[in-house]
């Protein structure tokens, strides 16, 4: 049986991996956009398109799989209150 305060470490750890992940979302868009606006303007010597392509590829899996990572810890959190609110009417 799982035990308030498991539960309660559960919730705080996933609402913590939730923050983080949609962090993560915001820090690779930015470091994204400012890659491509250099790659562009050729600070980096001459434009490589393969790497754009590179980049835009990553930073979409970087971005969906932070999504989902705060997807699952959301329904994760859900799932507890929802159990914990049974648990609670039961008796």
């Amino acid at each position: 049986m799982i035990t308030a305060s498991y539960e309660v470490f559960m919730v705080v750890c996933c609402v913590v991996f939730a923050l983080i992940s949609v962090s993560n979302i915001g820090i690779t868009i930015i470091k994204f956009i400012r890659y491509i606006r250099a790659e562009l303007k050729g600070e980096y010597g001459d434009v490589n398109k393969a790497l754009i392509i590179a980049s835009v590829a990553g930073a979409i899996i970087v971005i969906v799989l932070s999504a989902l990572a705060a997807y699952i810890s959301i329904e994760a959190v859900v799932e507890i209150a929802v159990t914990r609110g049974q648990n609670i009417e039961r008796f």
